[in-house]
């Protein structure tokens, strides 16, 4: 008798699909009902599974901004569900024009959560566990090919977009680090105004009082109980965009064969542990260890004024080792409450907080004092983490002179992680 395909055992045919290309076995599920069921009613989803888990980071070891797995278990994960995104993401990052208008919300949430949920690495930070989802975004791979980013990125920027589509693709582009794009004089100077000055537009978002970036209101506050309720505010990934690209063309370092490396990239959003342990059991941030703090000094009286040159844009470096003071509940994120800490340097404070925002992002304040300074001055520094909690891109915002107006910031401003 001979053995016809139709008749071949499910374990068999789910095989054939495992083996071959996502278009081919979705074409291959069309000829019958069996063929068909067997794909897409299977209770484990083990063909998507497997082609999902070839090219991409496993959720069960992936982590969220709130500490926990994306995947408890393999039945709790929606495999053909997140694998399609992905097919149809390559898709309209290999070919932007081919993005409909009404796809490109859900298309910049996926790339964000492909970034910032992934699998932490040690500190040592092995070619090995580089993200396989950073990977897939950074290079090409063969068989199921990864995409230039800043293609899609630069075709999005030309379109037309809602405010909150224009806020999700600032966010991917900070995450994406600075592009060669991003290099031109004119977009470095560009950067720069955003960072020292909020345009008119952008002021009309905000009330009197603040706040100013890196935070922003979610919507136009009425009164002035809501200028103060933490709830109202998210990251304005505008000036965190700015900021990032001020900072990156600052640490650039440019090769004998002209290429450069940029310290803010995306393989820097990937989360590290460690190599000993905090002192204190609920430091989710990553705080006790040695940290830079680097401040841009841009010298002008006022928030209309343009820096006139390069001179104006110095940038100075502070060091110290952060330690967790105390740790108070967060009703909205059990497992993520504000922290307290402080430096345990003699010649300056530091003092601040970590908390997360209602939408889960990580915030970071500190107030630092420096015995050289003027009498009574203290600066102020505001930020959110970029990439995942604990990565190596660092905390971006920016900071300002207390003995000036809250809205007369004094420049952008970032937190970065020594290395061991």
């Amino acid at each position: 008798m001979s053995l016809r395909i139709f008749n071949l055992p499910a374990e068999l045919l789910e095989r054939i699909y495992v083996e071959s290309e996502p278009q081919d076995f979705v074409a291959l599920s069309s000829c019958c009902r069996r063929f068909y069921d067997i794909l897409h009613k299977s209770s484990n989803q083990f063909v998507w599974r497997s082609h999902f888990l070839r090219h991409f980071d496993d959720p069960r070891r992936c982590i969220s901004r709130l500490g926990e797995p994306v995947a408890r278990d393999a039945r709790s994960f929606d495999w053909r569900g997140e694998l399609l995104k992905r097919i149809r993401l390559d898709t309209v990052l290999t070919a932007p024009s081919l993005c409909r208008p009404e796809e490109v919300t859900d298309t910049l949430r996926t790339l964000i959560l492909m970034i910032i949920e992934t699998p932490p690495a040690s500190p040592i930070f092995r070619e090995s566990e580089l993200s396989m989802n950073l990977s897939w975004l950074h290079e090409k791979e063969p068989g199921f090919p990864g995409v230039a980013l800043a293609g899609f990125i630069d075709h999005l920027q030309e379109r037309e977009l809602s405010q909150n589509e224009k806020r999700l693709l600032h966010q991917v582009n900070s995450l994406n680090g600075m592009t060669v794009a991003d290099l031109s004089f004119d977009d470095i100077r560009s950067f720069r105004s955003i960072t020292n000055r909020c345009t008119d537009e952008d002021r009309s978002n905000y009330n009197r009082r603040g706040p100013y970036p890196p935070m922003g209101p979610y919507q136009l506050v009425t009164s002035e109980s809501e200028v103060d309720d933490e709830a109202y505010l998210k990251v304005d990934w505008k000036y965190i965009h700015a900021a990032v690209n001020v900072f990156a063309s600052h640490f650039t370092i440019t090769e004998e064969d002209e290429e450069y490396i940029s310290l803010f990239n995306l393989p820097q959003c990937q989360a590290q542990f460690p190599k000993r342990p905090s002192s204190c059991s609920h430091d989710w941030a990553g705080i006790e260890r040695n940290w830079s703090l680097y401040l841009t000094f841009l010298m002008v009286d006022g928030i209309d004024e343009e820096p006139e040159g390069e001179s104006t844009w110095e940038i100075r470096r502070v060091d110290a080792l952060l330690k967790v003071e105390n740790v108070i509940p967060n009703p909205m994120f059990p497992s993520r409450p504000t922290i307290f800490f402080a430096d345990d340097a003699d010649v300056h404070t530091m003092k601040g907080s970590v908390s997360m925002t209602a939408e889960q992002e990580v915030r970071w304040k500190l107030a630092y004092t420096f015995e050289e300074l003027e009498d009574g001055m203290t600066l102020r520094f505001d930020g959110v983490q970029v990439g995942s909690v604990g990565s190596n891109f660092g905390v971006i915002g920016t900071y300002w002179n207390t003995l000036r107006p809250y809205h007369s910031i004094m420049g952008p401003a970032c937190l970065l992680k020594l290395r061991e």
